[in-house]
């Protein structure tokens, strides 16, 4: 066992899955075990914890992480942390890469060959399954693996494809890996498994919740070179991993959408808007990432690949260019813009928010915690909110 692994259990636990204070404690402490031993007024030295997070490092236990990762190596998990060799490269450039993943399987392919994700809506249209499908295979065929969410619709189709064509797969959890979520899936995700891995950053006996998906999402994207959403619609969770694959600097790629279906599938129309590539097969995609790219290929030398182009924004002009190097604005998502708009004035409590925004709290939580993720807003202590200003 790692013997720093334990600790980084803790932290992930006791800070909540999601959480963006990994590089401050790496930057302050020489490991996670003298970040553990510096206690509760460390902590406070710190300047970048909440009350509630600290008062959550002093009460979950060493021994209660142990229990975690004994339950883990019963069931056959691998534990892997963010400071193992063999974590994923790309994983540890997001702004908040999880402490510790799970994984059923082999995660090795995640370090040795180009990762596409392929995410869409769970109700797709017959010719939006037949794309994922269709491209997933074809991107497989040549040495790519397809990162998904496990669900039914579309992220079942990207699975399938990669495992039709002999290639590899993974799939991102929003539970523990042993939850018996979505049974009628148990069958592809054991073949996922024995042909990639199953991962989650939720520990055995984790159940899903409307915020672990969303906060799931940045791992997909982080694991990925480009992201391919099909079939999104306007409130659609595939927008949450476009945005955070925007804002992690990697691609972003989206199929076109049928006539007559232009209002169903609104979410990728605006992708396709602000000026995400559009794709229509997986030579579109495989063409990015240089011409040492053959049909066939069983692997990729990453570093020979030409570096990948950001496609969401478009900056053409090289004068505007530099008047935006000098003055860097975030780009608000609509769906964020009252919130972030509310918080213009200063802090606020997540109270005051929700009464003046008319919005419940349920709902209001959910958006905080996706803008958490993006890198719009900081909690504060006692429930307050802050944006963040670069």
């Amino acid at each position: 066992m790692e013997n720093n692994l334990v600790y980084w259990v803790w932290l992930q636990q006791a800070l909540k899955h999601g959480n963006n204070r990994i590089e401050n404690i790496r930057n302050s402490y020489s490991n996670i075990k003298e970040f553990y031993s510096a206690g509760e007024m460390g902590w406070r030295l710190c300047g970048c914890f909440t009350n509630p997070q600290i008062y959550s490092m002093s009460n979950f236990t060493l021994e209660e992480a142990e229990i975690i990762l004994k339950k883990s190596y019963k069931l056959g998990y691998d534990v892997i942390s963010i400071e193992d060799e063999r974590y994923p490269k790309l994983l540890l450039n997001i702004h908040n890469p999880p402490c510790v993943i799970y994984a059923s399987g082999d995660i090795s392919c995640l370090s040795e060959r180009l990762s596409i994700s392929i995410v869409g809506t769970r109700k797709a249209t017959k010719n939006g399954l037949k794309t994922a499908y269709r491209i997933s295979y074809d991107l497989a065929k040549s040495g790519v693996v397809i990162i998904s969410g496990g669900a039914l619709g579309v992220d079942s189709e990207a699975h399938k494809g990669a495992l039709d064509a002999g290639g590899k797969t993974v799939a991102v959890l929003g539970c523990g890996i042993d939850y018996p979520y979505l049974l009628a899936q148990k069958s592809l995700r054991d073949k996922i498994s024995q042909n990639g891995a199953l991962i989650s950053e939720y520990p055995p006996g984790f159940e899903p919740t409307a915020y672990t998906f969303p906060v799931r999402n940045r791992i997909i994207s982080g694991l990925s070179k480009g992201t391919l959403i099909i079939e999104a619609g306007e409130k659609s969770g595939s927008l949450i991993t476009a945005n955070l694959a925007n804002d992690q600097n990697r691609d972003v790629f989206v199929t076109h959408v049928e006539n007559g279906f232009e209002e169903k599938f609104k979410g990728s129309l605006a992708l396709i808007e602000d000026g995400a590539a559009v794709v229509t097969c997986a030579e579109d995609i495989l063409k990015e990432y240089g011409n040492n790219f053959q049909s066939g290929l069983p692997h990729l030398n990453l570093c020979n690949i030409k570096k990948f182009k950001i496609h969401k924004i478009k900056k053409e002009d090289a004068e505007i260019k530099k008047i935006e190097e000098k003055t860097p604005k975030k780009e608000i998502p609509e769906e964020y813009k009252p919130v972030y708009n509310a918080l213009l004035g200063g802090k606020m409590h997540i109270d005051e928010l929700s009464e003046a925004l008319n919005l419940p709290i349920k709902d209001l939580n959910l958006k905080l915690i996706e803008m958490e993720l993006l890198g719009l807003v900081a909690p504060c202590s006692g429930k307050m909110y802050e944006i963040i200003k670069k």
